[in-house]
């Protein structure tokens, strides 16, 4: 400012009641010639612009924090301007640093599809491009290896959004569901065993669920009962 007569800072005022405000000043010379001459200052009250910038900034991290907790991620597809945009909790899981795909890019669908089982990538495939001309929703589950090789299992939906009839973008989510799925093969294995347990079992055994339906009849009913599982 001394030497040039003009520059911008962002700074905080105190009043005279002790409260504070948030200011732009603003400096330019009164002689652009030869700023010795004088300087006015400008200060703006930008309270509220840099209030709606901090509650922006807590709402992305709150954004982020959830996805994360939740192994959610999400995307966008602009079908006018053909670009992608992943969540960062996007990128975390197909383990991709956000920085080695240009923001918008193509690539984002490239390298995402391969992350897929070779025998799914056309599947996927297809259902984005149904979402993508017809508007038609998705919600998949696909085993799923990342770019560094780890080996899980996700869940992806994706809706279209129209205007006039027409769709301008897609929004879609992909959500780590590894656990989900190894809880359900541990139950599954678990049910295998006990149903093994149970039609070798002298005693005639049967499950019903909680609105009482038989949901497995051991072998043994016929010799109790002279009906079969089946017919039982």
């Amino acid at each position: 400012i001394q030497k040039r007569g003009t520059g911008t800072i962002e700074t905080v005022l105190q009043k005279k009641d002790g409260s504070q405000i948030d200011v732009l000043l603003s400096s330019t010379p009164m002689d652009t010639q030869d700023p010795s001459q004088g300087v006015t200052f400008t200060a703006l009250d930008i309270t509220k612009r840099v209030q709606a910038e901090e509650n922006l900034r807590k709402s992305e991290n709150l954004l982020n924090d959830t996805q994360q907790i939740t192994k959610m991620g999400g995307w966008t597809w602009n079908v006018e301007n053909q670009t992608m945009f992943w969540s960062d909790e996007t990128y975390r899981i197909h383990e991709i640093d956000p920085i080695e795909i240009e923001a918008g890019s193509t690539e984002h669908v490239e390298r995402g599809v391969k992350c897929y089982d070779e025998k799914d990538r056309q599947t996927i495939l297809e259902a984005f491009q149904k979402c993508v001309d017809e508007g038609i929703s998705y919600d998949m589950e696909f085993p799923f290896t990342t770019v560094k090789g780890k080996r899980i299992w996700i869940r992806t939906t994706a809706q279209a959004e129209k205007e006039k009839g027409k769709v301008v973008c897609v929004i879609g989510n992909i959500m780590d569901i590894t656990e989900r799925k190894e809880a359900e093969d541990k139950l599954h294995e678990r049910e295998t065993k006990f149903r093994l347990l149970a039609d070798y079992t002298f005693d005639w055994e049967y499950w019903i669920d909680p609105e009482g339906n038989y949901i497995y009849i051991s072998p043994s009913c016929e010799r109790l009962t002279g009906y079969n599982a089946e017919e039982f």
